[in-house]
């Protein structure tokens, strides 16, 4: 199956059902501008980015989850995410490759682990991954380690 998921364009019953899947009942999905901070702000990397931009120019980092859909195959997908609280104004300063967006479909989680745990892991969580309606990829704690600038390893913890 050939998948190229987008932020949903509504908060539909399929997004719905994943925010249910995820557990999250006391925070609502929002759109989120995306907005460019940085040259150096690397795809993937959304908790450094973060933590960059807040230690040069403040603000707080805040976790939760991008949402994705691929309408036609069916298919929704919550990836977690790290994104800056600036001004009040939750923002996305990560780029994506996949496609080119102003807008990102966004819920905050602040009932899992995440963050840094020490100098070299933070917190995360594997994909959550459905189709039709349910789930055929279930969420899992994971530790991402930072092995160098270029390069980290995911763990199941």
């Amino acid at each position: 199956m050939n998948l190229k998921p987008k932020p949903p364009k509504k908060i539909n019953s399929a997004v719905k059902k994943l925010v249910k899947e995820l557990g999250i009942s006391d925070r609502k999905p929002k759109y989120l501008k995306y907005i460019h901070k940085n040259n150096n702000y690397k795809l993937g990397y959304c908790f450094n980015n973060c933590e960059n931009e807040i230690s040069v120019n403040g603000g707080e980092a805040v976790y939760g989850w991008l949402i994705w859909e691929s309408k036609k195959q069916q298919f929704i997908e919550a990836e977690f995410h790290c994104v800056l609280k600036e001004n009040g104004e939750l923002i996305d300063i990560t780029p994506c490759d996949s496609i080119i967006e102003t807008e990102v479909l966004f819920i905050e989680d602040t009932s899992r682990d995440s963050g840094r745990m020490d100098s070299e892991n933070w917190y995360s969580w594997s994909n959550l991954k459905m189709i039709n309606g349910n789930v055929v990829e279930e969420s899992r704690k994971l530790r991402v380690e930072e092995i160098d600038a270029i390069n980290s390893k995911l763990h199941y913890i």
